[in-house]
């Protein structure tokens, strides 16, 4: 007579299986996603043939701090601020990248966004999913780089750079 008891608990030990592994218990295992470093992906991006004009381009100077992740994971998640870039004008497609690279730390993440004569006027570029190991951060601050760019038909045009402070908490 307890037959029905079998599935439901092997579904409710998997579930608490995966809650512990992926939870705070285990150290050293956290879930979420990784660096989505864009590189290979700007590299064999070969459809930017057009032109972009940039009205304004906005990096924001601070609120760059490597969070810790889940307790016990051993990671420091990066939050920064999205950088904006509002167009002009654009004939044809081109990538727009935001960059962001701690060279103490030999640490580099971008996110990148086709555009093209369709889209929007006015984007937001946020660089989610970066992480670094917490035992690699030995100072409260780190020096960075940010950069807005976009590859053209004419190669690759930086349209924004600055030294940012990035605080570890």
């Amino acid at each position: 007579m307890t037959r029905w008891r079998d599935p439901v608990t092997v579904v409710l030990s998997c579930f608490f299986l995966t809650a512990v592994v992926s939870g705070p218990v285990v150290a050293g295992v956290d879930l979420t996603p990784t660096d989505r470093s864009s590189s290979t992906a700007e590299s064999s991006f070969s459809g930017a043939t057009g032109n972009l004009t940039a009205a304004e381009t906005t990096i924001p100077r601070s609120g760059y701090a490597f969070e810790p992740g889940v307790s016990g994971s051993g990671i420091h998640k990066l939050d920064a601020p999205a950088a904006n870039l509002s167009v002009d004008s654009i004939s044809g497609p081109v990538l727009v990248t935001y960059t962001l690279r701690i060279p103490e730390l030999s640490f580099a993440t971008d996110t990148y966004r086709t555009v093209d004569e369709s889209s929007s006027r006015d984007l937001s570029l946020t660089l989610d999913g970066s992480s670094i190991a917490s035992d690699s951060l030995e100072d409260d601050s780190y020096q960075a780089t940010v950069e807005l760019s976009v590859r053209e038909g004419d190669g690759t045009r930086v349209l924004e750079e600055r030294t940012v402070t990035i605080v570890v908490a």
